[in-house]
């Protein structure tokens, strides 16, 4: 991305990686001089853009300490539009979401208040787990992903994880992230249903509710019950 938040794709040749790897890393500024630029013809495109560039040998890379331009550039879709089948699936987008409910893993082989379902495959499901199941994290989960795509899985229309083109972003502070937080919350806290055990929650399997989990309610408390609330939807925004 330049200064001005025009994105393009970019390729190296395998053979070539050695020479660029030490400057290819995340966030970080670079000038490169002598680049190919070319038409994108890959089936799968990280960006809506026809040309990329390519890294060749009189390429010339160095790190630039400089940058005046965004952090981050996001343009995050509606979830109507994305149930609604608006959006063509496989489309690469952004979206933002407060995390209602996270289901356990699930081991498979397919690669397949408005709320819709996020299926995350591989690291970022590995990632997203972790996180969720750590005793010090936040009660409110938000996250924002960067170049994600718009899936169906198990029928029904969602969002995923774009191959490995994805960015993940977990309860980080960023300035959307941090004003779309702060509004939900409040939301949360303004409506009827709000408790102090509101919050983003794990799904568990039977064996980590009665085995693992050391926290328990007498059965006493059933009768306690003001409201019966169900969940019923893989992650769940």
């Amino acid at each position: 991305m330049d200064e001005m938040s025009t994105k393009i794709q970019a390729s190296c040749l395998h053979r070539l990686f050695s020479k660029f790897e030490r400057h290819l890393n995340v966030d970080e500024c670079l000038i490169m001089k002598r680049p190919s630029l070319a038409a994108n013809t890959a089936s799968f495109k990280i960006i809506p853009n026809n040309q990329k560039l390519s890294l060749y040998y009189h390429t010339f890379v160095e790190k630039c300490s400089k940058w005046d331009g965004p952090q981050f550039i996001f343009d995050f879709v509606d979830f109507k539009d994305v149930l609604s089948q608006r959006n063509k699936e496989g489309t690469t987008i952004d979206f933002i979401g407060y995390v209602v409910v996270c289901y356990k893993i699930e081991d498979t082989n397919k690669k397949d208040d408005v709320e819709v379902d996020l299926t995350l495959w591989d690291d970022y499901a590995k990632d997203m787990c972790s996180y969720m199941l750590s005793q010090d994290r936040e009660a409110h989960v938000v996250i924002a992903v960067h170049f994600g795509a718009v899936k169906t899985y198990k029928g029904k229309w969602g969002i995923s994880n774009n191959f490995d083109g994805t960015r993940l972003f977990i309860n980080d502070n960023f300035d959307q992230m941090l004003t779309f937080k702060e509004k939900f919350i409040a939301k949360l806290s303004a409506s009827a249903e709000s408790s102090s055990h509101v919050g983003s929650y794990v799904i568990c399997s039977v064996e980590d509710e009665f085995v693992n989990n050391d926290v328990f309610s007498p059965i006493a408390y059933i009768g306690s019950i003001i409201q019966v609330i169900s969940n019923n939807l893989y992650f769940t925004f």
